[in-house]
C-alpha cells in the first residue's frame, strides 16, 4: 500500500471524533432517548449512516433501510443529522452504541457514546422497630427501602443534613440509620431522598422519643403591688407533655395546672412557689421554684421626706442617723472575691448571709456559673423549706453544698470562671454576691510535708549515728594499759602529788571524732570518762638523779582519763 494511501485510511479513522456526546446518556425504563450528532446537514444527503449496538447492526441507510431484529417500531432515524430515536427502553439497552457516517465526496466519520437505562424509583419508605423510646435508655434504627434502580440514598433531620456523631451512625450504603441511645435531641422529622439519574422519592418519618421534664422556668414577675393579680406560667420541654401541680411555701395546692393565678395579692400570698413537673412516660420529675414577694407601697426616699416634713429639729437629727444607718441594717451576702483551687482537689466557695433588721430569713439559694463566652449555667438550686436541692445533670457527682457554701470537687481546668451565689429572702428577695474561682495545676508542698521531710531527714542522721556509736564506740576498748610517768624534777618525790599519764594508742579515738565531725556530733563526743584500775606503775627518777626512792611499785585504784584536742592525750592522777 503507497504510504499516502496509509495516511489517508488513518485520516478517515480519526475524523469521526466528537460527532455524538461522549455520554454517559441516561434513560428511563419505558422510557425514550435520542442519540444526536454534531452534524449539520450536508447540501448532499450522507452517502451511508449506520448505527450498531455492542457490535451487532441496528439500521444500516443506505438507499435502502436494513433494520436489525428487535428495533423494526423502536427506532427512527434522522438521514439529514444521522441522529437515531429509541424508544421503549429495557435495561438491556444500557451498553455502548457507535455510529458510522460517510458523506457524499468526503471522509468516513465514526462516534461512540455509552447508554444506561434505570429503572423509575418508587414506594420510598423508611421503617423502625416499634419500640417506646425513651431518652438514654433505648437504642433504634430507621431503614430507608424503595423500588427501582437506586444509586443514592441521602439522610435529613428536621430540614438539615443528617451527620454521623457520637449517637448517630449509617450502613455501608446509607440504607439504614442507627441511633444509639437516642436523645431528646432525635426527636423529630426524618427524610430520606432515594434517587437515581432520571428519577427521584422522597420517604418521610416522624421519630418520637419520650424525654423531659427538662429546662423547667417560672415566666412570671419576682415582685408585685398587693391587690394586683399575678399570673405564674410554668414550662418545661417534655414528651409527651408533662402533668404540672404546685405548692406555696412547702404545701401541696389544689392547681394542678401549668398556670397559677393571683386573683390578688395579699400577706398571705407572699412566699415560695414551686412548679413540679412530671412524665408518665419517661417516669421522671422535675420542680422549679419562684419567690414572690410584694412591693413597698412607700419608698425609702418618701419616707425621708415625710419625716423631715412632720418632725422638730431634734427628732429629725436622730431620724437622719437612723437614715443613715438603713444600709448597715439591710441584709447582705459575703463571699470571697477569689479563691484559688488545684486540679483533681477539692474546692469550697464560700456564701454566707449577713442578716439585716427582719431580712435574714432565707427562701432559697442558687449557683450559677458564668464561663468564659457562655450564657450563664444554672448549677445548684436548693429550696430551704422543703430541704429540696436540684444540681444540674452534668455535675451531680462533682457539686454538693455546705449550707449555701459550693464545694466543688475533683477540680478540672475547665471549672474556672465566675460564680454566682444568690441568696433569695424574705421579704427583700434575690441578693446576689459573686467569686471567680482559679484553677492550677500543680499544688505547692504544704508545711506538713516539708515538716515530714525535715522529720526524715533527723532521724536518717540519728540511725546514721546510733549505726556508728554500736560498730565503732562499743568496739574501742573500756580498759587499757598506760606508761605513768611521775614527776620527779623536784627535790622531793611525792606519789601523792599529781602525776602525767600518757597514752599511747589513740587509734581508735581519732576514727571516732573523724566520723563525728563528718555528723556534726562531734562535740557530744569531745567529752568522755573511762574508768581505768592501773598496776605496776614504774617510778622513773629524774634526769638529775638526786633523790633516791623507796617507793618502787605503786598501785593507782582509779584513774581518771580527760582528752583533749591536742595532738597527745593527758590526764592527771586523782587518788593513789
Amino acid at each position: 500500500m503507497p504510504p499516502f494511501a496509509f495516511l489517508l485510511v488513518l485520516a478517515g479513522l480519526c475524523s469521526g471524533e466528537g460527532i455524538v456526546p461522549a455520554g454517559p446518556l441516561s434513560g428511563a425504563e419505558g422510557g425514550t432517548v435520542t442519540f444526536i450528532t454534531s452534524l449539520s446537514p450536508p447540501e448532499k444527503p450522507f452517502l451511508t449512516v449506520s448505527w450498531s449496538f455492542k457490535g451487532v447492526n441496528i439500521i444500516t441507510s443506505t438507499s435502502t433501510n436494513v433494520t436489525g431484529p428487535g428495533y423494526v417500531s423502536r427506532i427512527s432515524l434522522n438521514r439529514r443529522t444521522g441522529a437515531l430515536e429509541l424508544r421503549r427502553l429495557v435495561p438491556e439497552d444500557s451498553g455502548e452504541y457507535t455510529v458510522t457516517i460517510t458523506p457524499d465526496g468526503g471522509l468516513q466519520k465514526q462516534g461512540r457514546t455509552t447508554l444506561n437505562v434505570y429503572a423509575m424509583v418508587t414506594k420510598a419508605q423508611i421503617h423502625s422497630p416499634a419500640l417506646v423510646l425513651i431518652e438514654g435508655k433505648t437504642l433504634t434504627n430507621l431503614t430507608c427501602e424503595a423500588s427501582g434502580s437506586i444509586s443514592t440514598r441521602v439522610w435529613s433531620k428536621d430540614g438539615q443534613p443528617l451527620r454521623e456523631d457520637s449517637r448517630v451512625s449509617f450502613s455501608i450504603n446509607n440504607k439504614t440509620v442507627y441511633i444509639h441511645p437516642v436523645h431528646s435531641s432525635s426527636h423529630g422529622n426524618y427524610r430520606c431522598q432515594v434517587s437515581n439519574p432520571v428519577s427521584t422519592e422522597t420517604a418521610v418519618y416522624n421519630l418520637t422519643v419520650n424525654y423531659g421534664p427538662h429546662n423547667m422556668t417560672i415566666i412570671g414577675p419576682w415582685s408585685s403591688s398587693p391587690g394586683q393579680r399575678v399570673d405564674l406560667r410554668c414550662t418545661a420541654d417534655s414528651i409527651p407533655p408533662a402533668l404540672f401541680s404546685w405548692t406555696f411555701n412547702g404545701n401541696r395546692t389544689q392547681v394542678n395546672s401549668s398556670v397559677y393565678t393571683i386573683e390578688r395579692l395579699g400577706l398571705d400570698s407572699i412566699g415560695n412557689y414551686t412548679c413540679m413537673a412530671y412524665n408518665t412516660v419517661t417516669m421522671q420529675g422535675n420542680s422549679t421554684l419562684l419567690s414572690l414577694r410584694a412591693l413597698q407601697k412607700v419608698t425609702t426616699t418618701m419616707k425621708r421626706s415625710l419625716a423631715l416634713s412632720l418632725c422638730s429639729l431634734q427628732v429629725c437629727a436622730v431620724l437622719m442617723v437612723l437614715f443613715a444607718l438603713l444600709p448597715v441594717l439591710k441584709a447582705e451576702i459575703h463571699t470571697m472575691p477569689e479563691v484559688w483551687g488545684y486540679v483533681g482537689q477539692e474546692v469550697m466557695l464560700p456564701c454566707h448571709l449577713i442578716p439585716g433588721q427582719n431580712e435574714g430569713i432565707v427562701t432559697q439559694a442558687q449557683w450559677d456559673l458564668q464561663a468564659p463566652g457562655v450564657n450563664n449555667t444554672r448549677l445548684v438550686v436548693h429550696v430551704v423549706n422543703s430541704t429540696q436541692t436540684s444540681i444540674h445533670k452534668l455535675y451531680m457527682k462533682k457539686l454538693e453544698l455546705s449550707e449555701y457554701s459550693l464545694v466543688i470537687k475533683n477540680l478540672d481546668i475547665e471549672d474556672a470562671g465566675e460564680y454566682i451565689c444568690t441568696l433569695i429572702t424574705f421579704p427583700s428577695g434575690p441578693i446576689p454576691g459573686r467569686t471567680t474561682l482559679f484553677v492550677k495545676t500543680q499544688m505547692p508542698l504544704s508545711a506538713g510535708v516539708v515538716s515530714a521531710i525535715v522529720i526524715s531527714i533527723t532521724l536518717l542522721f540519728g540511725i546514721i549515728a546510733a549505726t556508728l556509736y554500736f560498730t565503732v564506740i562499743r568496739r574501742c576498748p573500756t580498759s587499757s594499759r598506760n606508761n605513768i610517768s611521775i614527776d620527779t624534777q623536784n627535790a622531793v618525790t611525792d606519789p601523792s602529788r599529781p602525776s602525767l599519764i600518757k597514752r599511747e594508742d589513740v587509734s581508735c579515738l581519732t576514727v571516732i571524732w573523724t566520723l563525728s565531725a563528718v555528723l556534726l556530733l562531734s562535740s557530744s563526743l569531745l567529752s568522755l570518762s573511762l574508768q581505768v584500775v592501773y598496776s605496776d606503775v614504774e617510778l622513773q627518777p629524774s634526769n638529775h638523779n638526786r633523790v633516791n626512792f623507796s617507793y618502787n611499785h605503786v598501785t593507782y585504784s582509779e584513774v581518771n582519763m580527760n582528752r583533749r584536742r591536742d595532738e597527745t592525750l593527758y590526764t592527771q592522777v586523782m587518788r593513789i
